[in-house]
This record gives structure tokens, C-alpha cells and sequence, in this order.
């Protein structure tokens, strides 16, 4: 006899202000047969909240009574005002085989975690220190000593944040409000990795904190080592609190464990160099060590991923490129720097790499995923737009976030990309062509095809388009309107294929999809069709989640479940290597 589903406990935790009751009601409309177990609480409403839906408002005297009866799963006394959680309520829940989700404090979360360890416990951060600050100053519901007093103990719990396998920061509500599928679906990728971060001494030495605070947030072990230079520019203090382990800035230090730098070079699975500076990365190059950060490279044989930061001329001076190109050769991973605004003032290339586009690099090399270095990929994304007057078009509602997600990964495994995308973004290191209808968009992708090696048409190409194209605005009228369509250009056909052309095309579909995208597959001639079911609630179009059936002339050869657009291009990915090579699985 099958046994009954029990329900998950999904604990939500993090410091007072980092917006909590924000990501839970945003929860509920992704979700609405999700349960939620109130709190009881000893504190007056706040504006807003609601008896017996934010909170079970009891009297000191009801809350000690239910002390007394064993009522709580957990309970604290916060800042003068006890609160606690129903253990009755959590447990019939699970007992039902329904999720249920708490929000609590810290400190709750931490005597739950003890008796319900199976639990789902996710520890929200705000985007920065300063805008939690912020937020708690602005609720204006305490006296300056109490608010101060919230305001260090917010800190310090902000440090309680390396105890949880799921950290999800709190940009953006909807992206937070889906962490927990997120988190119950696929673990970070760079869990119990071991990174040891050099920081060289550049002005960008700054801009390596936000790369070590998201390296820990994916679960990553960092150790950051530092030139003598760069602990002028940041101090080591600030590392550690981020790191949670010890700065190593001087090799010449007493050590408990031997020489320092041999030490962090044998525990470290790869050495990432953020900023690296046109002195530090001659120096590796060369094979000089004189100080910390040179000395653990040289008695490293693991993986190094350098990021340069430097003004443009020094860059591109020939020495400069000679070393990189050295490094090159000896496997090493170069993060090419952006062009903008440099510390000199003017504009050029040499500004440090976004933290997200390293750490997508350190997460490629480390799961053995730069398996498409020299290969030059073409990405079309978003939907297109077809004008029917100078203000109006027909389109659709695609966002092209699995499109940027697919030429980003791509990117970050070392190939040549260029998207051609009907929603300009800022994605570094992708050469990036904006366009607007199918024709513009064809017209772009025959001028790069010729040079490319890997066709992804994730673009969502509108199948009509308005017969003409009005000069002037058309005028609102009590009448209905007859717009006549006309089939679109069709953008995979006119591209044709060609020996050494792998083509994948996209299928959108609301039935029948494998039958739909293997029809797609032989019409168009494609080497890979990647289908996905529209109109299901929290994936495809619009939203930053996807599940895909990947298939090919043998059949289906993946089933990829709902997860973040960024992990479902690694799959296709993966899928288009396999093919490539004569490696994918049969047909299923």
C-alpha cells in the first residue's frame, strides 16, 4: 500500500526589514493553495495587518497560558514582545500531506531547524546593508533608541545567513517569491566548492566584495587572500565578515597550518583573480612570487580564472596581452573586462567584469563546463513586432529571458556570442544586435550567419503581419476595426542550413507538444527542437522559470522540470554538446 504524502515545512527567515510579508503575500498570488501557519504575537497590530491572517494578536497572559500547554513548535520574547508558532497547526498540516509555510525571526527559525530538520529553510538578505538600514528607519514604529537597538541586532543576524543551505536576496519580489520551488528543485550549483580569491591592488579591488558575498550566498567556501596593495583599497576586515574565514594578506604571517600560501593552494579547487591587475597578471605569467597572492598561484596546479581591471591603454598595451594570451595556453580563464567609464575619467575597455558574469565562469569551469571555447554562437530572442502604425504593432508576450539566459551560459562556457534580440539589455561580453519585426531580425541574423557555428532561434517570431503598414496614426473610431494579416516572413526557412551549421529552433506550444516540436523539427530541418508548454501559471513566457522537452531526430532526449531560465539553458546546453559530439541518448 502506497504510503501518504507528508507535506513539507518551508521555514522563511532573515532579519527584521529585509521585507518578509512583501515576498510572502507575492508567495500566495504565484500559489494560492499554499498554507500558511500564523504566529501568535504579544505586539499591537501594525497598519495593515490583519487578526488571525499576519498574526494571532493575543495578551501576554493567553500567550504564557499556551507556554504552559506545549502549544508552540517555537516561541521568543523580541524586542519586549513574545512570539511564537503553533506546533498543533504545522503538524496536522503535514500530517495532511499539505506545505505549509512559516515566516519567523531568527531566532525561531533556529529552534525549528532543531526539531523539524527535514524542514525547507530559506534566510532572506536584503540587496545591500544600507537599504535594510533604510527600511527599518522608514516603518517610523519606534523611538530612536529602540530602532537602534533593531538595527545592530539586524546586522549581526545578517551574519547567521552562512548556517542555511538557501540565501535568496530580496532585489525583486517576484524572483524572491519563487525561491522556494527554486530551492526545493535544484541546489546551488557551488555548494561546498572551494574558491580561494585573490584581490590585487586596483580601485576595482572594491567592487570583489559583492563577488565573495554572492559566492557564499550559491553555498560556496571562499578564502580570500590579498596583495599588500589592494589592503589599501579595502580592508581585510571587510572579507572576512563577508568570507566568514580569515583574510590571508601577509605570506610572511605566523601560521598554524605551515606555509600559508602552500596551505591555501592545496585546499582551493580554483584560484579566481578579482580584479586582476596588469602587475599581478605579469607576475603570474612569469612565474614570479613575491607575496601571497602570486606566491599560492604558483603552488596551485588548480584552475585559475583571472578578471583584469585596468586603465585601457595599459590593457591593450602588447605586454599586457602577451601575458594573458601566456595564460591562455596554460588553461587558464580570461573574463574579458567591459568597456565603460574608468577610474581616469574617460571611457574604454578595462572596467572589471560584472560579479554576475564571473561567478557564471567560475561555476562553468568548476562543474567542467567550458566545453565551448572556439565555437561561435548565434542567439535570437524575444518576440518581434509588427508595426501596423507609427504607435501600434502585433507582437506577443514573450520576454526573451530564455534567450538572453541561453547566449549568457553560452558566454560563460567560452563561446563567441552574438544575440539578436527584440529586448535590448546589458549583458556583458555578447555582442548584442537590437531589432524590432521578423524582417529586421532576419536581416541581422543573415549578416552573422555565415561565421557561425551554433543557430539557437529562441526568438518567439510573430506568424502574421499586418498586409500594410499605416503612415499616420490610425484614428480611434466607434466602428470595429479590420486589420487584414498577412503570413510573416518565415525566418528559420529563409536562413536555410548548411554542413557545420547546427540549427536548434524553439516551439511554443499549449497541447500536444511532442508531437507538435517533432513536426517542427523534420519541417524546418533542425538538428535540436526545444518544446515548452505555454499558458501553465509560474513558467514559459514572461517569467523566469521554464520546463522543456529537448527533442531530437530520435526522439525526446531530455525532460527538463521547471527551473530557473539560467539552469535550463545549461541543460539545453548540455544537450547541444551531446548531440555535437555524437554523445546524446536515444530517443525516448
Amino acid at each position: 500500500m502506497t504510503q501518504p504524502r507528508t507535506g513539507l515545512l518551508i521555514v522563511i527567515s532573515g532579519p527584521s526589514g529585509v521585507g518578509k510579508d512583501t515576498v510572502l503575500r507575492r508567495l500566495f498570488e504565484l500559489d494560492p493553495k499554499l498554507k500558511y501557519s500564523v504566529s501568535y504575537t504579544t505586539r499591537p497590530p501594525r497598519p495593515g495587518e490583519v487578526d488571525g491572517r499576519s498574526y494571532s494578536f493575543v495578551s501576554e497572559p493567553e500567550f504564557l497560558s499556551l507556554i504552559e500547554r506545549k502549544e508552540f513548535l517555537e516561541w521568543a520574547k523580541v524586542y519586549d514582545h513574545y512570539y511564537g508558532t503553533s506546533r498543533r497547526r504545522v503538524e496536522d498540516a503535514l500530517d495532511r500531506g499539505e506545505d505549509i509555510i512559516l515566516k519567523i525571526d531568527v531566532q525561531g527559525a533556529a529552534f525549528v531547524r532543531r526539531r523539524k530538520p527535514d524542514g525547507l529553510f530559506i534566510f532572506i538578505t536584503p540587496p545591500s546593508t544600507e537599504e535594510l538600514l533604510a527600511r527599518l528607519t522608514g516603518r517610523n514604529t519606534e523611538s530612536a533608541q529602540g530602532l537602534a537597538i533593531r538595527q545592530r541586532e539586524a546586522l549581526i543576524e545578517l551574519g547567521l545567513a552562512k548556517d542555511y543551505e538557501h540565501v535568496v536576496c530580496n532585489r525583486d519580489v517576484d524572483e524572491t517569491a519563487c525561491a522556494p520551488a527554486a530551492a526545493g528543485m535544484s541546489e546551488g550549483r557551488l555548494k561546498g566548492r572551494r574558491i580561494a580569491l585573490g584581490v590585487s591592488g586596483g580601485i576595482a579591488a572594491y567592487k570583489a566584495i559583492e563577488v565573495v558575498r554572492q559566492l557564499t550566498e550559491s553555498g560556496a567556501e571562499v578564502r580570500v587572500m590579498m596583495t599588500p596593495e589592494a589592503t589599501r583599497f579595502v580592508t581585510p576586515l571587510t572579507f572576512e565578515a563577508l568570507s566568514y574565514q580569515p583574510v590571508a594578506a601577509d605570506w610572511l604571517a605566523p601560521s598554524g597550518a605551515g606555509e600559508r600560501h602552500i596551505a591555501l593552494a592545496e585546499w582551493a579547487e580554483l584560484i579566481a583573480l578579482v580584479p586582476a591587475t596588469a602587475n599581478t597578471i605579469a607576475k603570474v605569467a612569469m612565474g614570479l612570487a613575491d607575496e601571497i597572492v602570486s606566491g599560492t598561484v604558483l603552488a596551485s596546479r588548480a584552475p585559475i580564472v583571472l578578471a583584469p581591471a585596468m586603465n585601457d591603454v595599459m590593457f591593450t598595451q602588447p605586454q599586457t596581452q602577451d601575458h594573458l594570451d601566456a595564460l591562455r595556453t596554460r588553461r587558464a580563464v580570461i573574463v574579458d573586462p567591459a568597456t565603460g567609464r574608468l577610474a581616469s575619467g574617460k571611457s574604454g575597455i578595462g572596467r572589471l567584469a560584472a560579479p554576475e558574469r564571473i561567478i557564471a565562469v567560475i561555476e562553468a569551469v568548476l562543474a567542467g563546463r567550458r566545453n565551448l571555447e572556439g565555437l561561435r554562437v548565434l542567439v535570437s530572442a524575444g518576440g518581434t513586432r509588427e508595426a501596423v502604425d507609427p504607435v501600434r504593432y502585433v507582437g506577443n508576450f514573450s520576454s526573451g529571458k530564455m534567450g538572453r539566459a541561453l547566449a549568457e551560459v553560452a558566454a560563460a562556457r567560452g563561446a563567441e556570442v552574438t544575440l539578436v534580440t527584440t529586448i535590448p539589455g546589458n549583458s556583458e561580453g555578447i555582442h548584442e544586435v537590437p531589432v524590432d519585426s521578423a524582417r529586421a531580425m532576419l536581416q541581422a541574423l543573415q549578416a552573422a550567419i555565415d561565421r557561425t557555428d551554433v543557430l539557437v532561434m529562441a526568438a518567439a517570431v510573430a506568424d502574421y503581419a499586418p498586409q500594410q503598414v499605416a503612415e499616420t496614426k490610425v484614428r480611434r473610431r466607434e466602428q470595429p476595426l479590420d486589420l487584414h494579416l498577412q503570413p510573416n516572413v518565415d525566418v528559420l526557412k529563409m536562413l536555410g542550413s548548411r554542413p557545420g551549421l547546427f540549427r536548434v529552433g524553439f516551439a511554443a506550444e499549449t497541447d500536444d507538444i511532442r508531437a507538435q516540436a517533432g513536426e517542427k523539427l523534420t519541417k524546418k530541418q533542425l538538428d535540436l527542437i526545444v518544446a515548452n508548454q505555454v499558458g501553465v501559471d509560474g513558467q514559459g513566457l514572461g517569467s523566469d522559470f521554464n520546463a522543456v522537452t529537448i527533442v531530437g531526430s530520435s526522439g525526446v532526449i531530455a525532460e527538463v522540470p521547471r527551473l530557473p531560465k539560467w539552469e535550463v539553458a545549461g541543460r539545453i546546453w548540455d544537450a547541444i554538446d551531446a548531440c555535437r559530439n555524437g554523445l546524446a541518448p536515444a530517443g525516448q
